[in-house]
């Protein structure tokens, strides 16, 4: 069962600042108190008031997010079991969507007209970027059109290792049990289990994966490789 708290039940519990109307939501499983630290900050016309928001964290999630918003009607979603040091900012329409068991140590989720979803079980490093659009027009001055105008996304599969100061940029998938070099910027998808350095980054090893300990693989990882080996087998076997 999920229970529903409006801001004005939350006030004095979370940091909220002025020119979020009360009816945006916390949507939780528990109760407000076993929520992490969240702060609510402002961006933008502070004249215009923020509504229909709806912000969706697991009573086991912790850590602390800074959820700075410029729209009405933003999502987020946290899911259980996470450990999240988050700054969100959120612009027209955005929705972001951390999975199960992911850990960020420190990142920045940019979304602006677009979606941002981690999947199950990612590790995020700190000094991260994740930029899922340009938030500023980019002009053709032949046609005098917007050539950014479409929504945009990112999505960052199953099992993704994002190394420090990493750049995650618009339009992008990172396949599922993928390793991101630390320093580099993504600026293309890629397939599952690569190893992707540089600026822009690019695909050094395939079918390669990842541990959080050094010397250990963990049940839930040794279940992710397993299906990843059997899908891979299954790959070689039709490409025969």
């Amino acid at each position: 069962m999920l229970n529903h708290f409006t801001f004005k039940q939350c006030r004095a519990r979370f940091r909220i600042a002025d020119g979020y109307d009360n009816n945006n939501e916390i949507i939780t499983d528990g109760d407000i108190a076993d929520l992490p630290n969240i702060k609510f900050l402002r961006h933008g016309n502070l004249k215009t008031v923020i509504t229909g928001c709806q912000f969706h964290f697991h009573s086991t999630a912790r850590g602390n997010f800074t959820i700075v918003a410029a729209a009405s009607k933003s999502v987020v979603h946290v899911g259980p079991h996470t450990r999240c040091n988050a700054d969100i900012r959120l612009w027209r329409n955005p929705r972001v969507s951390i999975g199960a068991h992911t850990t960020i140590n420190q990142a920045r989720l940019v979304a602006d007209n677009s979606d941002i979803t981690i999947k199950e079980d990612c590790m995020f490093s700190d000094d991260i970027i994740v930029q899922s659009a340009d938030q500023h027009g980019l002009i053709d001055l032949e046609t005098m059109q917007f050539s950014n105008g479409a929504r945009r996304k990112i999505v960052i599969g199953e099992h993704v290792w994002i190394g420090r100061r990493s750049i995650l940029m618009p339009d992008i998938e990172i396949g599922a049990g993928s390793v991101v070099g630390a320093g580099s910027t993504v600026t293309k998808s890629a397939t599952s289990c690569s190893y992707l350095v540089g600026v822009p980054a690019k695909s050094v090893r395939r079918n390669a994966s990842w541990t959080r300990m050094p010397n250990q693989i963990n049940q839930r990882e040794e279940r992710f490789f397993e299906r990843m080996r059997t899908n891979n087998a299954a790959q070689k076997e039709l490409a025969q």
